[in-house]
């Protein structure tokens, strides 16, 4: 079994994928093969939320569908007369999915989307509803902001699993991070940045994970061709190489961890 555990399968690039996988389960209910691969599909507004609980309900064995609001989203919102109203709608929308979804994600902040007042009170309404589901993890967006989040996060009873995705902070925003008992992922960048290998290796692996952000377009890969899910596989072997590990031993350490993350009643294990 291998995990991406940060991808946005909801996204129209990921058709093609999607057929794939809905080949690989219809195999799986032939009984010619187990599926292999499992994907934690992100959120990032109340449509996006509704097509990854679809996706869900219908690839159960392969996607583990987070719902939320991205602060990206605070750009369709805007200022408005009645902005407090809007929020708390699109929050209690989110409430409402989470019945059906495994988790919440992607929510946090980024100050590349302005609007930053908007993006905490989306944020601070989103940790409110978490409060009261200790056992459904998280995932986090914290570009610039890892300092900001941790702090925002130290005022709320979260007990749940929190991940810190694509993480791209320093060696004390790691060590604090981690110290906290979250979780951080890498993605693609890890394979060519000495800088994100060197944090790697000072990383407590238990608290480690693996991704993609599909469908992100990564150019030291490719300039036009999104990525896959399946390409976690290559993150998973340079983490491996970094540390010094087997691929297997490494995939073994990820899958490990995202079970912990997940927390048991998320698993997805197939037995073969």
């Amino acid at each position: 079994m291998v995990t991406d555990c940060h991808a946005h399968l909801d996204s129209p690039e990921m058709a093609g994928f999607l057929k794939s996988l809905e080949n690989i389960e219809n195999n799986f209910q032939s009984q010619k093969w187990p599926p292999n691969y499992r994907i934690v599909s992100n959120s990032t507004n109340i449509q996006s939320s509704k097509r990854n609980i679809e996706i869900g309900s219908k690839l159960h064995r392969s996607v583990i569908p987070f719902v939320g609001i991205h602060p990206e989203t605070v750009m369709e919102i805007g200022p408005a007369e009645n902005i407090g109203e809007k929020i708390e709608d699109y929050c209690h929308q989110v409430e409402d999915l989470l019945e059906s979804a495994r988790g919440m994600g992607e929510i946090g902040l980024d100050p590349k989307y302005g609007y930053g007042d908007l993006q905490l009170l989306i944020l601070k309404n989103q940790l409110e509803i978490f409060e009261s589901k200790p056992l459904l993890p998280i995932s986090i967006h914290t570009r610039n902001t890892i300092e900001q989040v941790l702090e925002i996060l130290s005022t709320f009873k979260v007990s749940n699993r929190v991940l810190f995705h694509w993480f791209a902070g320093n060696q004390s925003d790691l060590e604090n991070v981690q110290s906290k008992g979250y979780f951080v992922s890498f993605g693609p960048a890890l394979i060519f940045s000495k800088r994100l290998q060197n944090l790697l290796r000072s990383a407590n692996l238990k608290l480690v994970l693996a991704e993609t952000d599909s469908p992100l377009i990564f150019s030291s890969i490719s300039k036009k061709q999104p990525l896959s899910p399946f390409a976690v596989t290559s993150v998973i072997f340079k983490m491996a190489e970094v540390t010094g590990s087997s691929y297997d031993e490494m995939s073994y350490i990820m899958e490990e961890n995202t079970d912990d993350y997940l927390q048991a009643q998320n698993s997805l294990r197939v037995s073969t």
